[in-house]
Parts: structure tokens; sequence; C-alpha cells
């Protein structure tokens, strides 16, 4: 079948051959139109009315509209349109009462799959916008559709012009609101914090809400807002929350669980210094926060806690601080250490030629109990009796640490 048309909303003359598609695929033609060598309008095609609610069960209708822009012509009209066929059923397609063109309908409705063609043919083009067809609906459940096209049929037809390729204009679908419309999207909901960093410290809780009808209210805890943010929150168990929307489909609700690190805590420990001099290793032994860990001591700092030859010292002060930041804790250490130990020998007068005397060695500081020794003989109370005359005889004093010996010559 061969049309020839002048200057008109659509492509010079073509060779148009009636499509019905067996898929479901949604296409619009307007054919056989003015010359594409220079600029011109497109038409539209327009659902009336482009929104309208009806009941359940309600038989309603609605027009295909054809927007012919000032000077262009429309002739050929030929399209696929779909819709939900849970929401709605077509009942009849027909010519539109009053239409300016002499037109003949090739209609196929398919509410199984949601669909129907319609290739309307006019032989005295049109020179203003026209209603084309009427379509008889029913509503069928509650529920929201639209009267709608998609894309070309693929591989496309090289013998008909599709809808959005630069031939045809515009399409604007018409919305149908059935019952109560849509069930409302279910309300999805995700609960996000940062870390508490130290014991006693406070997070900021984001509940996050999409789908459902926004606005959202939010609750957590005690406390509710239009935000979802919620700050200050202190660490817990079960928390609960709930995400509400503008038509009351929730509450979703759940319970989140706010950690914190356990407090820091530490302790500074010292082996006891066996001799007058001598050094030790102090120990801070922390617990709590977040490992890693930095010790002080004095000035000296490390990662062990474990700091060795410490001399003897007042309220040295020591602190340690975690991973976070969440010290510096800390106090002092007292290093104790003995007195120096210091000796001496005494000796009495020998009366007589051959007599004898008692020499005593005498000690103080170190770690009691003391050893003694004079010459060769050893003891533990520091008296030797009987003791000859002599020259430089040798003594010393050991204590419990082995911290000497102290030792010097007397002379009987």
């Amino acid at each position: 079948m061969d049309f020839s048309f002048q200057r008109s909303c659509f492509s010079n003359r073509r060779l148009f051959k009636l499509h019905q598609p067996l898929t479901l695929l949604v296409f619009l033609l307007m054919m056989g139109l003015g010359s594409m060598s220079h600029a011109q309008e497109l038409c539209d095609l327009v659902v009336v009315p482009s929104e309208i609610e009806v009941d359940v069960a309600e038989t309603f209708q609605m027009t295909l509209r054809v927007e012919v822009p000032p000077g262009a012509q429309a002739s050929v009209v030929d399209f696929l349109l779909t819709f939900d066929p849970a929401v709605v059923n077509v009942t009849n397609l027909a010519v539109a009462p009053g239409s300016p063109l002499f037109i003949s309908l090739a209609a196929n409705i398919d509410n199984a799959a949601g669909v129907f063609n319609i290739s309307v043919f006019g032989f005295s083009p049109a020179t203003t916008s026209f209603d084309a067809v009427v379509v008889t609906l029913v509503g069928v459940a509650d529920g929201a559709t639209e009267l709608q096209f998609a894309t070309s049929p693929t591989p496309p037809s090289t013998q008909v012009a599709f809808a959005g390729d630069d031939v045809t204009g515009d399409f604007f679908p018409g919305l149908i609101t059935v019952g109560d419309g849509p069930e409302p999207e279910c309300i999805d909901v995700e609960v996000s914090f940062d870390p508490i960093d130290c014991f006693g410290g406070t997070t900021t809780v984001t509940i996050t809400a999409s789908e459902g009808t926004p606005p959202y209210t939010f609750t957590l805890g005690a406390e509710s807002n239009s935000t979802g943010i919620f700050t200050d929150v202190p660490a817990g168990s079960n928390i609960a929350w709930s995400v509400d929307d503008d038509v009351n489909c929730g509450p979703v609700s759940g319970t989140v669980n706010i950690t914190q690190p356990a407090e820091l805590n530490a302790s500074a420990s010292a082996d006891a210094i066996d001799c007058f001099g001598g050094t030790t290793t102090v120990t801070i032994t922390p617990s709590g926060g977040t490992p890693p860990y930095i010790f002080n001591l004095g000035s000296e700092s490390n990662s062990t806690g474990v700091f060795t030859d410490v001399p003897a010292g007042v309220d040295i002060p020591w602190s340690v601080d975690d991973n976070n930041d969440c010290g510096p804790l800390g106090g002092e250490i007292t290093i104790t250490q003995p007195a120096e130990l210091t000796a001496s020998a005494s000796a009495g007068v020998i009366d007589c030629f051959g007599g004898t005397t008692t020499v005593t060695l005498d000690a103080t500081g170190g770690t009691p109990p003391y050893t003694y020794t004079l010459g060769s003989e050893t003891n533990s109370t520091g008296v030797f009796a009987n003791v000859p005359a002599g020259v430089d005889i040798p003594w010393s004093v050991d204590d419990d640490n082995d911290c000497a010996p102290v030792s010097g010559d007397i002379t009987i």
C-alpha cells in the first residue's frame, strides 16, 4: 500500500507496511508526511486525561489525541501501547467521534500481556489537532499504571519510522490510579555508626531510609527526629530504633549495639634494688583502651612498657596512652635502694705478751643478716674472741644480698 502526502508532521513518500508485532515492545508511528529535506515540526500523541482516578470494577475511557502543529498535516497513525493488566484491562478501542479524518481502525487487544496495537489510516490529511481513538478500560485492582509505549522493536523495521527517531513527535502518557492506588514500597533501613574511640565517649548514629513514602520519622531510644542523625550517643546494648514514613507504613524497627573499648587502666611496678647504687626494671602494665600502647617513664618512651637499668629515685613520673589517644593515664613511682653497706673493726688491748683479745666487726646499711670474716674465721655475730696479736689481719663483712664484701685490715 503506497501513500504520498505533502508537507506534514513526518517523512515524505514512503512505503508503509502494517506492523502487527507479536513482541511486547511498544512503538509509535506516524508516516507518509512532509519532506525531511527542510526543518519541520513534529506531531505529538497525547493521552487525555493525563491523570485519572477510578474505582475497582469501574469502566472509564481515555482518548488518544494527535496534536498537529500549525502548518503541518497528519494522515497515518500506527502505535503499540502498554499497561499493567493487574491494574486495568482494555475492553474496547474505537475511532473518536468527530474526527476530521476518514479513518479505518485495525486494533489488537492483549490483556494477558498488557498491550494493544492500533493502526489508523486517513486519506484526507488533518491540519488541526484531533481526537483519534477512544480507549475503554475497566479497573481490575488497587494500583497504578500508565498508558505508555516503549522503544522500537528489535531489529527495527526498514519500512516504518519509530517513536523517538526524529520522525515522530513526543508521546505524553496517561496515569491511571485504581482504588487505593499502589501499595507503598516497604521501607528499607540501614543503621550505621562510627566506633566509640574511648571509654565513656559518644558517637553519631545515622539511620538511613529508602523506599516507603517520605518524609520519614526516625527514632533512636527515646529521641525522634526527621533527619535520622543522632549525635552524642553513648555506648549501649539493644538500643531500640524505628522508622515510620508519611503514610504510616511502619514502623520498621530493630535494635543496635554500640560498643566501646574497656576503660584504660595501668599500673607501674619495679623490682627491688639489691644494693646501694644498683638499678632495677620498671614495668608499666596496661589494660583496656585500644592497643598498641605508648609508655613513658621519666623522659624515656617505648612500646613495651619495660624499662631497664632504672636507678633509685623518688616520684618518677610514668604514663601510658593507647592507639586512640584516650590517655595519657599515669602516676608516679618511687624506687628505693638499701643504704650503703659500711663496716669497721675494733679490738681490745692485750695486757700480756702472748695473750689474746676480742675483735668486733660492726656493720651498717646493706641488707641484714650480715656475714663477718676475720682472718680465716667467719660468723654471723661479728664478735671474734681469743684473737692473738698480729699485723694486718684481714677482715670483711657481706650482707644478705651479697652487696660487698666491705673489707679492711686490723693490727692487734
